[in-house]
């Protein structure tokens, strides 16, 4: 499906909101769901625009919440592989390797998160100049999913 260009700056602007929302983690959801439910009718540029920016941000939620638990594991497992290895040589140096896991798990977790953020950036950059932005992956099925009528008729 092609997605046509904006065509007014306002399009351009709700656009770059709808994927700026991002900066502000589960309250940011608001902007691409207001611009999605308010204005799909009225543009199909804004339609697909806020549509894959709300389902990115859901993504990023969910990444977010599994990130988490997967961290929280894995620093529990780093404590008790510590406690564990200095109750065995009766020392406390094991609970430096805590700390060091512990920062490792904390910084890739954001080093994920941050990426995440950007590339909703670029997708609000990209929305200003009036580019039509697609997320790898996410773009080519909302787009699909907007148009269902026109997807069947190509696979029949």
């Amino acid at each position: 499906m092609t997605i046509p260009s904006p065509t007014t700056s306002n399009e351009r602007w709700l656009a770059a909101l709808a994927h700026a929302g991002i900066l502000i983690p589960t309250i940011g959801l608001a902007a691409p769901l207001v611009v999605w439910l308010a204005l799909r009718q009225k543009s199909t540029f804004l339609a697909f625009q806020a549509l894959q920016a709300l389902a990115f941000q859901l993504l990023l939620a969910v990444a977010g919440v599994i990130g988490g638990f997967l961290s929280g594991f894995l620093m529990l497992g780093f404590s008790l592989a510590a406690m564990a290895l200095g109750i065995a040589i009766e020392s406390e140096a094991p609970f430096i390797f805590v700390t060091g896991g512990t920062w490792l798990v904390l910084g890739l977790l954001l080093c994920v998160l941050g990426l995440f953020v950007l590339l909703g950036l670029i997708a609000a950059i990209a929305c200003a100049s009036g580019a039509n932005f697609r997320y790898p992956l996410l773009g080519d099925r909302l787009a699909r999913y907007l148009t269902p009528a026109e997807t069947e008729a190509r696979h029949e």
